[in-house]
């Protein structure tokens, strides 16, 4: 879209990783095409409904931090996601709740205290190059919006600034640096000894610098396999446990593969999927799977 007379905002200050993201492109692994979407959905389809939104509008996913983003027109937005420092042209604005941003004036996002991603919605949409019915970047497969960068702009989707806003209570989640994750074992636990998978519900794992939107590596899980059982290749989905020969523990999220030949020893909730998404390397994050 031309940006000439638009209604758009500039990235002044770009932080490790800046998407287009929305819900994804789900229905498509048959062609090795992964949903992709938000990482953290519960924090995505929040930050779209603070600023009156219907929840799959594109937005903005954001890495970590520090980010600068300066608006050419009015709008209304909210942030939402990891717990950071908010300002509006230096002045402390908070988050998960509709902030007005007048023309000219800049967002700046500070590094967070606890959680790794944040969200980014503007009333009205963004707008971000269509691919396979949907504006979200792939990491893993390339397919999307490339990653934003500082100096490239963005263009918002013309919307009444006047339309009256619902004000909710909304319930977030609150992030430390600690991780409780619940979900289910799967039949692949029996690929694994009855003893490590009983160890698995007291131990304290480490999340590793192996982290992406396709997956967050668990160390200190100990599993130990049954040789006597092999693996055969099977589909992933979002939230799926896998464990390679090293014994850890390999989260899928957004941009997972959509086949693994390594077993799968259960699989997250969806709430505590989303809590995986904001673990960064050093949290610490304990498992308490049911049986299925």
């Amino acid at each position: 879209m031309s940006l000439g007379q638009s209604n758009y905002f500039e990235i002044l200050k770009a932080p490790p990783q800046l998407l287009i993201e929305d819900l994804g492109r789900p229905g498509l692994s048959c062609m090795g095409v992964s949903p992709s979407g938000a990482c953290d959905l519960a924090s995505f389809r929040l930050a779209n409904r603070l600023v009156g939104n219907p929840p799959h509008l594109a937005g903005l996913e954001i890495l970590y931090g520090p980010c600068e983003i300066q608006f050419h027109r009015s709008a209304i937005i909210a942030v939402t996601g990891a717990t950071q420092e908010l300002a509006i042209s230096g002045r402390p604005r908070s988050s998960n709740c509709p902030n007005l941003v007048g023309p000219g004036e800049k967002v700046s996002l500070a590094i967070p205290e606890f959680g790794l991603r944040s969200y980014l919605a503007v009333k009205g949409g963004i707008y971000g190059d269509v691919y396979l019915g949907s504006s979200s970047s792939d990491t893993l497969s390339g397919i999307g919006p490339a990653p934003l960068l500082e100096g490239d702009r963005v263009a918002i989707k013309t919307t009444d600034l006047g339309a009256e806003l619902s004000f909710e209570v909304a319930t977030t989640n609150r992030l430390s640096n600690h991780f409780e994750l619940s979900g289910w074992l799967g039949p692949r636990s029996r690929n694994f000894t009855q003893r490590s998978i009983s160890n698995l519900t007291h131990a304290v794992l480490r999340a590793t610098k192996d982290a992406s939107r396709i997956g967050v590596r668990l160390a200190g899980a100990e599993l130990i396999a049954n040789p006597q059982r092999r693996v055969e290749p099977e589909g992933i989905l979002r939230g799926f446990l896998q464990v390679p020969p090293s014994g850890e523990i390999v989260v899928f999220l957004a941009d997972h593969p959509t086949t693994g030949g390594y077993p799968i020893i259960g699989a997250l909730d969806e709430h505590s999927i989303d809590l995986a998404s904001q673990i960064r390397p050093g949290d610490s994050a304990s498992l308490k799977l049911k049986e299925n």
